[in-house]
């Protein structure tokens, strides 16, 4: 996948990050630049979650894994009231393919 798009300074490294199963909801990717390393996470999913663990976290906390731009703001929830590390979204790409 062309990741580029997404940072400003040139890719210096990618790591195609694994969970060790298959049929895994997103792909996952550590990137790397000269200032800085960047999680990257792209939905794998086109249809409704069709397992329990998706299911349930749609139904419970109204978390669909396709919508980055929804989990943007549990993330920042998140992060304010707990004292756990939490990922910060930064920079995201809709449907559309444009970038915030």
């Amino acid at each position: 996948m062309e990741l580029q798009f997404l940072f400003e300074e040139p890719i210096l490294e990618i790591c195609e990050l694994t969970p060790g199963y298959s049929d895994h909801a997103s792909d996952v990717w550590l990137v790397k630049t000269a200032s800085q390393e960047a999680v990257v996470r792209a939905s794998r999913l086109k249809e409704d979650p069709n397992n329990d663990f998706w299911r349930g976290c749609k139904n419970v906390f109204g978390i669909d894994p396709r919508m980055v731009f929804t989990l943007e703001n549990v993330n920042n929830t998140l992060s304010e009231i707990s004292s756990f590390p939490v990922p910060k979204v930064m920079k995201k790409e809709g449907p559309c393919g444009n970038t915030s």
